[in-house]
């Protein structure tokens, strides 16, 4: 009876982190435990980011098995993923991914620290999409994204692609909590606001794509 009890109440937890979602807080009724055992296989990560890191995963099933492991380190922005070079060459599921999270920006805690809990939803979601696209591709079609991305307007298009897949997940809503935060905090580093203008979609702009994508309309 009691087996029977997790296994419906996971379910549940299942199903309605499924749905677009506007508002996530870490008062919800989801239980870590529960989250964890249904995601967090072959996840390293830490206790802070628990809670965002295990809500984000629960729209990405393709990658319930894949080796990830969040790593705090002062970067040059929020947060990015990057696949391990040493396991690149491996079968994919044998592949491990790092999403390095920044710690430091201009003698303060990182960005990631001050966010509410919705925009570190979004932002984890936004590099697992990542992770997902390198996922499915092999080790010459990487390459080739990788040769794409670090050209400007590539760079641009990539990311535009990636936050209509954080859409299509549906964390629409929490990535665009993020996109506000950062365009309501002008005292950010300029270089920093100036990276997110050039490359990604604008709150105004994503806004009207979760408006118009029937998922959301409720």
């Amino acid at each position: 009876m009691v087996c029977l009890t997790v296994v419906f109440y996971s379910q549940v937890i299942h199903s309605q982190i499924k749905i677009p979602t506007r508002n996530f807080s870490d008062s919800l009724e989801y239980s870590l435990d529960s989250l964890t055992n249904l995601y967090g296989n072959n996840k390293t990560y830490d206790s802070l980011i628990a809670f965002p890191f295990m809500i984000a995963l629960s729209r990405f099933p393709d990658l319930r098995h894949t080796d990830i492991r969040i790593i705090k380190k002062n970067i040059f922005t929020t947060m990015y993923a990057r696949p391990s070079i040493r396991r690149l060459f491996l079968q994919r599921d044998k592949r491990r991914y790092f999403i390095l999270v920044d710690t430091e920006i201009e003698d303060e805690p990182g960005i990631y620290f001050k966010l509410p809990m919705n925009a570190k939803i979004g932002l984890i979601a936004h590099e697992l999409c990542h992770i997902a696209e390198y996922q499915n591709k092999s080790i010459w079609k990487m390459l080739s994204y990788t040769a794409h991305y670090i050209t400007s307007s590539g760079k641009r298009k990539l990311e535009h692609q990636n936050d209509l897949e954080v859409l299509e997940r549906g964390f629409g809503w929490q990535i665009y909590d993020f996109m506000k935060f950062v365009e309501n905090n002008p005292a950010l580093p300029p270089k920093y606001l100036e990276h997110k203008k050039r490359y990604y979609f604008r709150p105004d702009e994503y806004v009207k794509l979760i408006y118009s994508h029937p998922d959301y309309a409720f």
